[in-house]
């Protein structure tokens, strides 16, 4: 059977119900990016996994208007993530690299409501401290039931 038979022949997904996230900060990795043409010129999106507690594996986004409006907030995020100096030249491969160094990142979630549908604000605050302190220092020492701690 051919992928267009098996395609005609599937039944539709069910809606699966989501609870709301709440509004906190959290623990995600930038698991995709997009830079698309819209009619503002283009959009940036990026999509945030959390990581462990209630909503462990969730997706949430964050989109950037590339404007004069927009623009200056995606830069500030791009420098948080270690890309300086962004051009238009050079935002496609910025922001494919931020997907790809797998940075766990302190993300806060604020919900809205508009016209009875929740929309979700997402802020990236910084590198998440675990993961900054690791790539500054390495791996946590380990020391053996023998060894004396020295402080």
């Amino acid at each position: 059977m051919s992928f267009l038979d098996e395609f005609d022949n599937a039944e539709s997904a069910e809606n699966k119900e989501f609870s709301e996230i709440d509004n906190g900060e959290y623990v995600a990795v930038i698991s995709n990016t997009s830079l698309d043409k819209t009619k503002d010129p283009w959009r940036v999106s990026f999509e945030y996994t959390i990581k462990g507690g209630d909503f462990d594996s969730r997706k949430v986004f964050a989109n950037y208007q590339v404007n004069e409006k927009g623009g200056p907030f995606l830069k500030k995020d791009l420098k948080t993530l270690g890309q300086d100096d962004i051009t238009s030249n050079t935002l496609l491969a910025a922001i494919t690299r931020v997907c790809d160094k797998d940075q766990e990142l302190d993300v806060y979630v604020k919900q809205r409501i508009y016209n009875d549908k929740t929309y979700y604000n997402i802020y990236l605050n910084g590198l998440h401290t675990k993961s900054a302190q690791t790539e500054l220092m390495g791996d946590e020492p380990t020391f053996d039931n023998n060894d004396e701690i020295p402080f």
